[in-house]
């Protein structure tokens, strides 16, 4: 099973890390902080850790997600 599969089998409310995020999207940290600049939710921030909700990324990479990668 792919990392992919794995982080999509965790359910939809499950928090992904940065580094989770970026490799799920095959994207680089900057991109991920442009895309937060663009809007996308962080759902917690807990000291300098970001944590995203993959519902929340899922239907903000839906509906914005195509015309930035």
């Amino acid at each position: 099973m792919g990392k992919k599969e794995k982080i999509m089998g965790r359910g939809k409310q499950h928090l992904l890390t940065t580094e989770e995020v970026c490799e799920y999207y095959r994207i680089t940290r900057q991109t991920l902080y442009n895309w937060r600049k663009m809007g996308l939710p962080t759902e917690v921030q807990f000291q300098r850790k970001l944590l995203f909700s993959i519902r929340k990324v899922n239907s903000w990479m839906n509906k914005y997600g195509k015309a930035t990668v």
